[in-house]
């Protein structure tokens, strides 16, 4: 008898604790990571944070060693410039292929994931449940972001030194870097091939095809430089 009366308030203590764990999570919004949408949304604001710190670290770079030169005659300082060229080149322009691939996929309303840490690419497109017009607008949206950014170096930035020069060639050599990867897979799906297809078809072959693609993007980076410097 004493034994039932003794766990009658364990149980009722049990039951008000369940819930006020339950409160607890609704009023701090815990509950929302088992939503994918706000799961997104926040691993979106993550990404865009890193990758903005990391842009701007880059730009500061670039213009710390473009303002040294201009106001020094060192050589030191000229070929500094052209590795923070190199670098910040190399950066944006990753930067702004990316989160153009994503614009791509999100103005057309394709499902997708963005991944839980900090990654280069960094959002997961879901090739089975999106339509090829999503898929197209996907990979479009990448290199529309790469002449953007070629465009905006060539009318925004004077060809006044090595550095900036060599900013413009490394522009122009991702542009070609991302075109040998991806306008076949644009082609092919374009000509009516699905989405999986198209990127079998180029991308299956293997390693030869990124190998093929850094190969020109460096010796076209090369050639714009010698061109525009000469």
């Amino acid at each position: 008898m004493n034994n039932k009366i003794n766990n009658e308030p364990s149980k009722k203590q049990s039951i008000s604790d369940d819930q006020a764990a339950a409160n607890i999570e609704q009023a701090f919004g815990i509950n929302q990571d088992c939503n994918p949408v706000a799961v997104n949304r926040r691993n979106l604001r993550m990404q865009f944070a890193v990758h903005g710190l990391v842009f701007v670290a880059a730009l500061a770079l670039w213009a710390a060693s473009d303002a040294w030169r201009l106001v020094s005659d060192l050589v030191f300082a000229s070929g500094f410039s052209v590795f923070a060229s190199i670098l910040f080149g190399i950066t944006m322009a990753h930067i702004l292929h990316e989160w153009s691939h994503f614009l791509g996929a999100f103005v057309s309303g394709a499902d997708y994931t963005v991944k839980e840490k900090p990654a280069p690419l960094f959002f997961d497109f879901d090739y089975k449940s999106n339509t090829k017009k999503q898929f197209l607008s996907m990979s479009i949206g990448g290199t529309v972001g790469n002449i953007l950014f070629l465009m905006a170096i060539y009318f925004i930035i004077p060809m006044d030194s090595i550095g900036r020069i060599m900013l413009l060639a490394v522009a122009i050599g991702m542009t070609f870097y991302v075109s040998v990867i991806e306008f076949p897979v644009i082609k092919l799906a374009s000509s009516g091939h699905s989405a999986m297809e198209s990127l079998m078809a180029h991308l299956g072959q293997g390693p030869a095809i990124l190998n093929i693609a850094m190969l020109s993007g460096v010796v076209t980076t090369m050639m714009s430089f010698f061109l525009i410097f000469l």
